[in-house]
């Protein structure tokens, strides 16, 4: 006797069982496949604004064709570094080469101050040639001087 109960108890709960999985696998199914749509409506929608962004890139391409980047800049990219460092580098080396030029242009004042100077003691007929064929028809002396004052010339 316990054998047959067993066996419809047996019976009864794959009876029941059996209907509620189907019921339940119903929805499961549905929302499996929801999802599933849904995340590939999710890939299309990426994939056309994904063009669609590219179509305006492509679009705006023509208002910057004439600009061109220095290679240098690619290089600080690559680096990982910011690309508005390279302005500011190259805005500190031209500064750097200014001063450097700036120096080299005041040396050869003083040493044109200094070469008139010398040459006026020690070839004044010549330098006075010189100054007239130059069109310089200022005193020698007094334009050696002035020129030795204005460049700091000892």
């Amino acid at each position: 006797m316990g054998l047959l109960l067993l066996r419809e108890v047996s019976l009864f709960t794959t009876s029941i069982a059996l209907p509620i999985l189907k019921i339940m696998a119903s929805p499961l199914e549905n929302l499996e496949s929801s999802l599933e749509m849904f995340v590939e409506n999710v890939r299309q929608i990426r994939i056309i604004s994904m063009v669609q962004g590219l179509q305006e890139i492509d679009r705006l391409k023509s208002q910057v064709q004439d600009i061109s980047v220095p290679l240098e800049v690619f290089d600080y990219i690559d680096q990982g570094r910011n690309p508005q460092l390279y302005t500011k580098d190259c805005m500190e080396k031209a500064l750097c080469k200014n001063e450097e030029v700036k120096g080299k242009i005041d040396s050869y004042r003083k040493f044109k101050a200094h070469l008139l100077a010398e040459l006026h003691t020690t070839f004044p007929n010549e330098l006075a040639k010189y100054r007239a064929i130059r069109g310089d028809n200022t005193n020698p002396q007094s334009s050696v001087a002035a020129y030795c004052r204005e460049n700091a010339v000892p």
